[in-house]
């Protein structure tokens, strides 16, 4: 299958690299604001055309299936326009910079009968997929209690895209949506939240603590840019405990406990990144002629940034793109 790739930054190289690992991808195309970048890019990872321009990349009949690495903010646009031109999307986590954004995306993509997808890669790793089957198959018992955290010192400009509110900066939707992605795939939505954010002068968050209730379970999840934390995960069972060990949104071991004694740790090889794997799951789905993955569904990531949206209101953090109210 014929991949394009926009927005040519940090992530697209990792995205190239995984790219390599799956026999059946060819990226064909690479576009940038900047024909020069666009160039090199494409000299890199071997694609055979690079544009100065997105639209014109979206009007290439020679690309299946676009991979949108553009900051957040313009997730919404671009994906919008790719598939009014009848490509289908991989689109970067977050989605979109909120519910109601994304709730368009999977309308365009439903009206123009093409796939859409978001990027949460996290949902594809074989030790993700693992720690979640031990839950479900009663391994720990009862879910009571989920502690995940994520966080590293960003070294980073004040006006740079982590920090700057009209590029959706923040740690929420950058990296707090790793724990918030893992409470609700084992717990589901919340009945309640309690969020505070640390707000910088940009007002965007510089942390962000989080406590979901679910009137028989917690989850404790915080992020942040100031602190370089653990990155793990511990899901508490009523007979055990799962942790997905550092980086627990890409975890090479699992670990399993009873009576918080070490039972056993499960390793797992990975080939690059992981990013393979939502790749491998994107020209599956296209294959067999789908528009949505049921492993990472339209259901899941509508919820994922409806309790994002409750989050980021309960904690004060608002981007431009917000209505005055977001229902949740």
């Amino acid at each position: 299958m014929n991949w394009g790739i926009i927005g040519l930054g940090k992530i697209a190289n990792k995205f190239a690299t995984a790219l390599k690992l799956v026999e059946s991808a060819n990226l064909y195309a690479v576009a940038s604001r900047s024909q020069a970048k666009a160039d090199e890019f494409a000299a890199e990872y071997q694609a055979k055309v690079a544009y100065d321009s997105y639209e014109t990349l979206f009007q290439d009949e020679n690309v299946d299936v676009i991979y949108i690495g553009t900051p957040h903010v313009f997730h919404a646009e671009s994906a919008i326009l790719a598939m009014k031109n009848g490509k289908s999307v991989l689109c970067e986590k977050p989605i979109a910079m909120n519910h109601a954004e994304a709730k368009r995306m999977f309308d365009c993509a439903k009206a123009n009968h093409v796939f859409l997808m978001e990027a949460m890669w996290t949902r594809f790793i074989p030790s993700f997929i693992k720690a979640k089957e031990l839950v479900e198959s009663g391994a720990i018992g009862e879910v009571k209690n989920i502690i995940a955290d994520f966080g590293f010192r960003a070294e980073a400009a004040a006006d740079s895209r982590v920090f700057n509110p009209n590029l959706g900066g923040g740690s929420i939707l950058d990296i707090g949506i790793y724990p918030i992605f893992l409470a609700i795939s084992i717990l589901g939505k919340p009945k309640n939240i309690k969020a505070i954010a640390n707000l910088n002068e940009q007002k965007t968050d510089d942390s962000c603590g989080m406590l979901f209730d679910y009137g028989n379970a917690m989850a404790n999840l915080n992020s942040t840019f100031l602190a370089n934390q653990k990155i793990e995960a511990t899901i508490f069972g009523t007979t055990g405990a799962i942790q997905l060990n550092n980086r627990f949104h890409e975890p090479t071991s699992v670990s399993i406990f009873r009576e918080k004694v070490l039972e056993e740790t499960l390793e797992f090889e990975e080939l690059g990144s992981g990013m393979q794997h939502q790749i491998f799951e994107v020209e599956k789905c296209l294959k067999a002629g789908k528009i949505e993955s049921e492993m990472m569904s339209w259901s899941d990531s509508l919820l994922l940034h409806e309790v994002i949206d409750w989050v980021r209101m309960d904690a004060g953090i608002y981007y431009p793109q917000d209505s005055n109210t977001i229902s949740v």
